[in-house]
């Protein structure tokens, strides 16, 4: 687990990133679950600040692409957390729609490679849908979703105001620098560019996103280049 700020932590599950918070009333919200088989990791990071699944309060989720919803149904069922999620990528964990992907029309042979070697999310549990930006002060102070669709209909970051902390899921990725989300998995890429604009907005010191290592203390200025960069 790597320490954010106080109390929030990230953790490199292999396939994706996860985030930790520890919350003032007691227990922890994860932000995503990572990939299939991930209840074991979670259970293992955890222990390492001598917490047990049992701990988790909330699941907030990005998105339902399954290497951020991964055995989403069987942490729930030992910690008996609320899931957390936008009403459109409730849909899709819940088994009710599929998720959406690029078209191959709009993909080069390297993108559609890289399509094909997704999986569909496993069907989860959703109980509180969100529409949007939405305070979240019931499970943190300080705490809000921002709606960053595009590489997701639904997806949506957690922002932690009193550290100026983003959980951002896909919305960009953080692989030989900040760059725009991977075109393969991403439904709509010109959303996706307009999301990070509204990311540099918000100026957040920290940036944790789904794959790539954090972005600690110089986010904001990091995001704004990368903005600037899609404009053009």
């Amino acid at each position: 687990m790597q320490r954010i700020v106080d109390g929030v932590w990230a953790v490199n599950l292999g396939i994706a990133n996860i985030g930790v918070l520890e919350l003032p009333s007691g227990g922890l919200a994860l932000i995503d679950t990572g990939g299939n088989g991930s209840k074991e990791k979670i259970a293992k990071a955890l222990s390492s600040k001598n917490w047990q699944l049992e701990d988790v309060k909330h699941i907030l989720i990005t998105h339902g692409h399954y290497d951020h919803v991964g055995d989403l149904e069987a942490l729930v069922q030992v910690s008996k957390a609320t899931v957390w999620a936008h009403q459109k990528e409730a849909r899709v964990i819940r088994g009710l729609e599929p998720q959406q992907l690029a078209p191959d029309s709009s993909l080069n042979a390297f993108g559609r490679f890289l399509k094909r070697m997704g999986q569909p999310p496993a069907k989860g549990v959703v109980h509180k849908e969100l529409q949007g930006n939405t305070n979240l002060e019931v499970i943190m102070p300080g705490l809000r979703a921002v709606f960053l669709p595009g590489h997701a209909p639904g997806q949506l970051g957690y922002y932690l105001e009193n550290s100026r902390t983003l959980f951002g899921g896909d919305f960009c990725v953080n692989i030989l620098g900040l760059r725009a989300p991977i075109a393969g998995f991403t439904t709509d890429m010109r959303e996706a560019k307009r999301s990070v604009a509204v990311a540099a907005r918000l100026e957040p010191s920290n940036l944790i996103v789904g794959h790539g290592q954090p972005v600690l203390e110089v986010a904001a200025g990091a995001l704004e280049r990368l903005a600037q960069k899609l404009k053009s």
